[in-house]
């Protein structure tokens, strides 16, 4: 296993006077999850479920306050900082916006520089390693004295994959990394990542909540919703028998194959939220203890399911503590005390 993320959990603390202000907010609430090499992991959310904060934690650019992460069986958090910085070599991430990642009062020359100085690579070496790289995405090593200003926002990207390749990495986290770019860009960029994890044996995790692109990169699949990760599992598995009610809500409007199937259930489970029941042969019934029951509680304090407020499947039990992930499936896992039926099949 390249990287193995166990029970990571982020807080950060609030700021002003008062007491309110100073508590902490939790923003990545018990994550675990592993990529094995030479794949694509997909970590799928809404903004502000809590992604961006899992990538920057994994590479402790921001320690995690509790959890441990395994980069090829190596305890990051046990490291001395120089160890650290030595292993973090090997993962390198690709931020959404590359204005940010580039300095604009560097060259391109001088900004890919930096890293392979660090890495005592002496002058003339350096200078042929950027031509490569910079030839490899896609941008013409003549070019290397310009400043960012000076390139399209496609342009700037392939700089900072090149950048990002200039450290050897076997690892890449890409954290929405075509999201700004023009739909016709966007594919080139992707082709290129493709291109350049074959070339490499690279492995990725990539960051979107573009489900379309998720979908057709990823080998794995994690879902998650409010800091947790609600549901994961095989991108096949989790695009066409979601189990947990907000991936089947996410992912029903993704055309193509079986997306009639996604579209009812996700009708099924609106239908019985509005209602306030279950409707017969749709999904699941709720659980044995809500039977009769007229109207589900209603949510006071958020000890439970942080789906709860819009599931349509709630029960009273969903508030007593947060639902672990159990097992589903073939590697298939969904945080959800009452799962939605597989493919029509009434779950016992």
């Amino acid at each position: 296993m390249l990287l193995e993320v166990r029970n990571l959990t982020k807080r950060f603390r609030g700021r002003g006077i008062s007491v309110s202000r100073r508590k902490s907010f939790l923003a990545v609430d018990n994550v675990s999850f592993s990529v094995q090499e030479n794949t694509i992991f997909g970590l799928v959310g809404e903004s502000g479920s809590g992604k961006t904060t899992v990538a920057r934690t994994v590479l402790f650019l921001d320690p995690p306050s509790e959890g441990a992460v395994l980069f090829r069986d190596i305890p990051l958090h046990e490291l001395s900082s120089r160890e650290l910085r030595m292993n973090r070599r090997r993962m390198q991430i690709i931020f959404q916006d590359p204005n940010a990642a580039l300095n604009p009062k560097l060259t391109i020359r001088k900004s890919m520089e930096e890293g392979l100085k660090n890495r005592k690579i002496e002058k003339t070496e350096r200078a042929r390693r950027i031509d490569e790289l910079l030839e490899l995405v896609g941008i013409s090593p003549s070019h290397k004295d310009r400043y960012p200003h000076e390139f399209s926002g496609g342009q700037k990207q392939r700089i900072v994959i090149a950048r990002a390749l200039s450290m050897e990495p076997d690892f890449l986290i890409l954290d929405e990394p075509v999201s700004n770019l023009d739909v016709s860009i966007q594919a080139q960029i992707i082709n290129l990542l493709l291109e350049l994890k074959r070339k490499f044996s690279l492995t990725y995790l990539f960051i979107s909540h573009d489900l379309n692109l998720v979908s057709y990169l990823s080998d794995t699949i994690a879902v998650m919703y409010s800091g947790r990760i609600v549901e994961t599992g095989p991108a096949e598995q989790i695009i066409s028998d979601a189990r947990h009610p907000y991936t089947v809500h996410l992912f029903s409007s993704i055309p193509g194959a079986g997306q009639a199937q996604r579209e009812g259930q996700a009708a099924a489970l609106e239908a019985a939220g509005q209602a306030g029941a279950v409707q017969a042969g749709a999904v699941q019934a709720v659980a044995p203890e809500a039977a009769g029951q007229a109207k589900a509680p209603q949510k006071s304090v958020n000890t439970g399911c942080t789906y709860y407020d819009h599931c349509s499947r709630r029960a009273g039990s969903c508030l007593e503590a947060q639902p672990d992930l159990i097992r589903v499936g073939p590697d298939h896992y969904a945080a959800c005390y009452y799962p939605v039926a597989r493919q029509g099949i009434a779950n016992t």
